[in-house]
């Protein structure tokens, strides 16, 4: 088995509030033999630096594209709001990064379409993490639905 650790940097960490600081980060942590953090990169330099701070990370990154050109970054986790996710993964992808992105990969199936066929191209990996599935409010809300507790479910946003 390699002993190759893929050094991971992540975009958007917001210290005790984030899937990136309340998941991914332990998550990667506890898998420190083949995976290490090589640093986070937020919407600004202050706020970067603030998480990383917090979080025991060495590296802030002065903004994204730095992050993404980084010869020590192997994957890009993307852990931003969706509005944002295709260009952030776009960009991770165009420059040859693996990407894991906090679901959804793009706003609607074309944009998802578009970044699996875009990793195709540049043979990489583009992957979906599905927290959100497991956070206890929303396991309590279809708990709600499937008693019937608030009725009939027509349709969601």
């Amino acid at each position: 088995m390699a002993t190759e650790k893929f050094g991971v940097g992540l975009i958007g960490v917001e210290p005790n509030r984030s899937w990136a600081a309340r998941a991914h980060i332990p998550a990667l942590n506890g898998l420190e033999d083949r995976f290490r953090i090589v640093g986070i990169a937020n919407s600004t330099e202050e706020s970067g630096r603030k998480a990383a701070a917090a979080l025991g990370i060495d590296k802030a990154f002065s903004n994204v594209d730095e992050l993404i050109a980084s010869p020590d970054v192997d994957i890009v986790a993307v852990t931003v709001k969706a509005p944002s996710h295709f260009e952030l993964v776009s960009k991770a992808l165009n420059a040859g990064k693996h990407v894991y992105c906090e679901w959804p990969l793009g706003r609607g199936l074309d944009e998802a379409v578009r970044l699996d066929r875009l990793a195709g191209e540049k043979g990489v990996y583009a992957a979906i993490g599905t927290q959100a599935l497991r956070a206890p409010a929303v396991r309590y809300v279809k708990d709600l639905v499937a008693e019937g507790f608030i009725g009939d479910v027509l349709s969601s946003l």
